[in-house]
């Protein structure tokens, strides 16, 4: 098995094991964004009808400089991604490895901000919960932690293909760890900017 996968590799060919990945992983990749995706849309109209019902009494609370400064470094962190497996498709791996190794350290400091963010929100008297919170506060923790949580396990699949870069696990035909973690990754980006501009102009009062 093992000699027939060299041979294989060695023509530049896919194993039939390497070709079955292909055609199911990404589509169950789809499926589960698909499904995140809907869940996002799901917490945004609860978001609005909220609002809408309690409209005389919404209080106005505004995302802080972290949320920005995190966005700011989503999209970075998106185009280091899009680089790396632009170099990784032309077998240019050790710069595959440089740039998601930036766009790793960029999620980490991400995944940072947003609980710096969450403490300037309580500086300003905006809790999530309790007494002291606010229906519209309640909604930016929770869907600020529901994105945050997928977005672990985007930095532990990026984490993966660092990994397994320095192993020199990839080739030039056949890196699809890459393209599921770049999908991901992107899709999350897409997502994370989606709930900044939302939360931006759909909480003002007036």
């Amino acid at each position: 098995m093992t000699q027939d996968y060299s041979i294989e590799k060695e023509k530049g060919n896919l194993t039939e094991a390497q070709v079955t990945k292909k055609k199911s992983r990404k589509p169950l990749l789809v499926l589960g964004m698909a499904s995140m995706a809907m869940m996002f849309v799901g917490l945004s109209s609860a978001y609005i009808v909220s609002k809408n019902s309690m409209a005389d009494h919404w209080t106005e609370v505004n995302l802080t400089p972290a949320f920005l400064i995190s966005t700011i470094l989503v999209v970075i962190s998106s185009v280091l991604v899009a680089l790396g497996s632009m170099a990784a498709k032309n077998g240019q791996f050790s710069k595959t490895k440089l740039y998601f190794l930036g766009a790793l350290i960029l999620g980490i400091t991400f995944a940072i901000l947003q609980f710096v963010g969450f403490d300037e929100l309580v500086a300003l008297g905006h809790y999530p919960v309790g007494s002291g919170s606010a229906v519209a506060s309640s909604y930016i923790y929770a869907m600020v932690l529901f994105h945050l949580a997928h977005m672990v396990g985007a930095l532990i699949s990026v984490l993966v293909v660092v990994l397994r870069l320095q192993m020199n696990k990839y080739t030039k035909e056949y890196y699809l760890g890459i393209e599921l973690a770049a999908m991901f990754w992107h899709f999350l980006g897409f997502i994370w900017i989606y709930l900044y501009i939302f939360l931006n102009t759909m909480n003002t009062v007036g």
